[in-house]
């Protein structure tokens, strides 16, 4: 990413944050879910692929990359549940969309707690955003979760 800023290509500088979430999410399967390992990393594996692809093709259009993550995160949400999950979750974008809403308004209802030692407002927030997205899917709250990943 700061080879990116370096060389004024700022518009691709997302995909350096969203290639680390890619690994932040396959060590989380890989630490809950051994038994989905194979799965997630089908999806992975095809995404970076896209990515390179698009990158190689000297592609600087940010709606580009979004949409490869927006879809990898919709697969990998689906992932992330258990068999039983899968059964009872399904998309509830509108749901997500007021969920995320709602999280982002406690955050900036407590921006006075942000610099005191030890809060943890950020990680709670950005977590429970990441688990309505696993749960309920909804572009409009990935678009806030990834906001929230750059503080």
């Amino acid at each position: 990413m700061a080879n990116l800023f370096v060389t004024n290509k700022t518009n691709l500088m997302i995909v350096g944050w969203m290639v680390k979430d890619f690994g932040q999410e396959f060590a989380s399967i890989k630490m809950r879910k051994n038994d989905k390992m194979a799965e997630a990393q089908t999806y992975l594996t095809d995404s970076l692929k896209k990515m390179k692809d698009a990158i190689i093709q000297e592609n600087d259009d940010p709606k580009t990359y979004w949409k490869i993550y927006s879809e990898i995160e919709a697969k990998l949400g689906v992932v992330h549940q258990s068999n039983y999950e899968r059964t009872i979750y399904d998309e509830q974008a509108e749901f997500a969309k007021l969920f995320a809403l709602k999280m982002l308004d406690i955050f900036y209802s407590n921006k006075d707690i942000l610099l005191m030692q030890y809060n943890n407002l950020i990680p709670a927030i950005t977590s429970e955003i990441s688990r309505s997205i696993n749960e309920h899917g909804g572009k409009e709250s990935l678009t806030l979760f990834c906001f929230q990943g750059f503080r």
